[in-house]
Order: C-alpha cells, then structure tokens, then sequence
C-alpha cells in the first residue's frame, strides 16, 4: 500500500531509520579498520531497533565470515537472503554451502528462490533438478529437465545428458512407458 506522505509501511519495515543509518555506516567504517568485535556490536544493537533490515545481517555475516565462523555466517546470511530476497547470486551461495552441510532441503529451498528471482539461470535450474532428484520428487526433477532441455543456449551435449538424466529419473518413479519413450526420442535425435 502506498501512502500519501511518507514512506509506505512496508518501506518503513525495509529501510533504516536516519539514527540507525549513522550507526550502520559507523559500522561498515569499524568492519573496513578490521574492528570486528565493535562490527558485530553495532550491528546487534542495529538489529534490536530494527530486526526487518536486512543490512546489519549481511555486515554481520562478513564479520564473522573474517572471524572464522562459517556457522554464523550462514545462520546470518540466511537472514539478509530472506529478508531481502530479491538477489539469485546469494541464494545460489546459500544453496552450495547447504549442499556441503548435506542439507538438501534447505538446498531446494534455496535452489527455488534461485530459480524464482534469476529467471533464465540454467546452472540454478539444473542444481534444483539435481537436488528434486536425490530428495526423490521425481516429478519435480523431471518439470526442471523438460524446461532445461527446450532452452536454446544449453549445447546437444548437455541436453543428451539432461534426457538421460530424465530417463533415469523417470526409470525410478517406475514410469518405464515414459522412460523408454525418453530413450526412444534420444535415439532418435542422434
């Protein structure tokens, strides 16, 4: 909803207020210095006034990313991707460091925001259909390859590995009429 005078409420929720905005740059000029500790000081005082922004966790996140501790880092990176969701680049780094902590469904998640907010992101599209496969939402897996392989700019040999992908995601979902037909259609292309 858009208001007459001032700012909308959910611009209100996003943005920072001008004390806060102070405190914020302090805190970006201490992270540059390399103070770390008054870094993540700042920014949990900035998040206590305002938890919707998600400025102070990405700084937090680079905090403790220069500290070491990849744990925080996440949990805070998390945090600014969902509170500001609009970036595919920071989903598709989420979604890796899941898929190192063998977190797929949080991967998915992340992988679908990906996709949702990088429209035309083969590389995101082909990782959730990897990931819909080992969860086996097969049916899922099988949407993302059939979009992948209509996709002007994915090379023959890839789309060959994509309808074999299909075939053996097909193969599990015991659909075998449709698995053999994938294969017949690949036989055919050659």
């Amino acid at each position: 909803r858009r208001q007459l005078f001032g700012r909308s409420r959910s611009q209100r929720r996003t943005v920072l207020p001008d004390h806060l905005r102070t405190e914020m740059g302090s805190a970006n000029i201490a992270l540059s210095r390399g103070c770390l500790d008054e870094v993540i000081s700042r920014c949990l005082t900035i998040v206590k006034e305002a938890p919707h922004v998600a400025d102070p966790y990405q700084t937090l996140a680079v905090a403790y990313q220069e500290k070491g501790d990849r744990e925080r880092e996440f949990q805070f990176s998390f945090i600014a991707a969902t509170l500001k969701p609009s970036d595919p680049e920071q989903w598709m780094d989420l979604a890796e460091q899941c898929l190192q902590r063998h977190n797929l469904k949080l991967a998915l998640h992340c992988y679908s925001k990906a996709v949702r907010y990088g429209p035309g992101d083969s590389h995101a599209l082909h990782q959730r259909a990897l990931v819909n496969q080992q969860l086996g939402h097969y049916r899922r897996a099988l949407d993302d390859f059939s979009v992948l392989v209509k996709d002007p700019i994915i090379n023959e040999h890839d789309k060959m590995a994509m309808y074999l992908e299909m075939a053996k995601v097909t193969h599990h979902s015991e659909h075998i009429c449709t698995s053999l037909f994938i294969c017949l259609s690949l036989s055919l292309s050659l």
